[in-house]
C-alpha cells in the first residue's frame, strides 16, 4: 500500500492583494483631497494623478479580485476531480 502524501494546498492570493491595493489608493486619495495635505505640491500632484486615473484602478482593482475567485474556484474543482 502507497501512504498518500498530504500537502497543504495555498491558495494564490497575490491578484487579490494588488487589486484591494489599488482600490485603498483610491479611496485614500479622494480622502487626502479634504484635508489639508493638498497644500502641499507633492500630494496635490498625486492625488490629481490617482483622480485622472479613478475609473481604470477601480476597473483593474475589481477586475483582479474575480480573477483570483475564479482562479480559486477552478483549483477547488481540480482538487475534487482528483479525489
Amino acid at each position: 500500500m502507497e501512504a498518500r502524501k498530504t500537502e497543504k494546498i495555498k491558495y494564490p492570493r497575490k491578484k487579490m492583494i494588488i487589486g484591494m491595493v489599488l482600490l485603498v489608493i483610491v479611496g485614500a486619495a479622494h480622502i487626502i483631497q479634504y484635508t489639508a495635505l493638498m497644500r502641499d505640491y507633492t500630494f496635490n500632484y498625486i492625488t490629481t494623478v490617482i483622480q485622472n486615473n479613478t475609473v481604470n484602478f477601480i476597473v483593474i482593482g475589481i477586475l483582479l479580485i474575480f480573477m483570483n475567485a475564479i482562479e480559486i474556484k477552478l483549483i477547488r474543482k481540480r482538487l475534487k476531480d482528483r479525489l
